[in-house]
């Protein structure tokens, strides 16, 4: 009797176990059903929303105002869809995702049409809300947001953020208050207490490079910044723009205690040189390193007169090929007579000398 009941108590627990495992699976079928129909309806309406963000974007770059009204301001006519769809956040995303990605591609009259939709949506209200958010990355698209629709009203608002520690929102920051204010846009380099990493110069100096160049007051004072990415980026500058106002202070940092510096510093100078800076070039060159070295040797190529041969001359005796090549290349562009001074070493009919002669002869012109 006992064993009927603990056998009957078995099976009955394997029911229930196969009736709660079948509900289970009912449940994740139905829960993968409901998944799959919400894609399906929010694919289907990201092409439908699509569209009609492109077609309102369309008509808002070839608007034209009133011309017998040029008071009439008010823009492209929207549609009660448009309007009906906008508290969605899902369509809003798109529409602005695409109105940004338009902006970026027109300027003149069309790009203000554009911005003027913008803000006739009322979109830089939620653009403001992302920048209020406490999550970094709605606050750095927020930041860009504005940034492309060119919206200076808001400058207050970014100018917190050009000093963040999250490098996103930081980036950002800076990259947008340079498109409002161009070159006084850099002012943030005075109180950079972050890296600024190569990537974010090139960007800086491309932004830089669609703007006149109508002021360069603060580079001066980058120049001898404590933030060494600082000083990196104003060598920058004065290379790109040829600032030779900055020369002498160029000259300041061949002691600099970064190696990069000292390294960009002379890379800088050539494109800002006077009398002196062949021979200062050649004071500093005993104490460098071998990669400065090199670089003193190829600034000298453009920089050396007759001179700067005798010194030139004298690092062919180093013991490095690469110091050798390089001063062998050096004098063979001093013209006339620099590279028949490595021909007459006492090493050229050597090696490596014997080689680098050669390679001069044959592929240099």
């Amino acid at each position: 009797m006992l064993v009927n009941y603990f056998n009957l108590s078995g099976a009955q627990f394997l029911v229930g176990l196969t009736i709660l495992f079948c509900g289970f699976i009912i449940l994740l079928i139905s829960f993968i059903a409901i998944s799959l129909f919400i894609l399906n309806k929010r694919e289907l309406n990201y092409y439908d929303w699509k569209e009609l963000a492109d077609d309102l974007i369309t008509m808002a770059i070839f608007f034209e105002p009133d011309e017998l009204d040029p008071s009439n301001i008010s823009g492209v006519e929207i549609s009660p869809k448009i309007k009906e769809l906008l508290p969605n956040k899902h369509f809003r995303t798109i529409f602005t995702n695409q109105l940004l990605s338009a902006k970026e591609n027109v300027t003149g009259s069309s790009g203000d049409n554009l911005n003027h939709l913008y803000t006739q949506l009322g979109l830089e209200i939620f653009a403001l809300k992302k920048i209020r958010s406490k999550s970094w990355h709605k606050i750095a698209k927020g930041i860009k947001e504005l940034g492309i629709m060119d919206l200076k009203k808001y400058l207050i608002d970014i100018e917190p953020f050009l000093n963040y520690k999250k490098n996103l929102i930081r980036i950002e920051a800076q990259n947008t208050i340079l498109k409002f204010k161009g070159f006084q846009g850099l002012r943030f380099l005075d109180t950079a207490s972050y890296p600024i990493s190569e990537w974010h110069q090139l960007k800086l100096l491309e932004e830089l490079a669609q703007l006149p160049p109508d002021d360069f007051t603060g580079i001066g004072n980058w120049l001898n910044s404590t933030n060494d990415s600082v000083v990196l980026f104003a060598l920058k500058l004065v290379r790109n723009y040829h600032l030779f106002q900055f020369h002498q202070q160029l000259t300041q940092l061949f002691s600099h205690q970064n190696e990069d510096i000292r390294l960009h510093a002379i890379i800088s100078i050539k494109e800002i040189p006077d009398e002196t800076t062949a021979n200062s070039l050649i004071k500093i060159y005993k104490k460098e390193t071998i990669n400065i070295k090199l670089e003193i040797l190829i600034a000298l190529k453009q920089l050396a007169m007759e001179d700067e041969i005798p010194f030139i001359v004298s690092c062919l005796d180093d013991n490095l090929t690469d110091i050798k090549f390089a001063a062998a290349t050096t004098l063979y562009h001093i013209k006339p007579n620099g590279f028949k001074h490595v021909l007459v070493h006492s090493d050229a009919d050597k090696e490596p000398l014997v080689k680098i002669i050669k390679h001069l002869q044959s592929n240099i012109k």
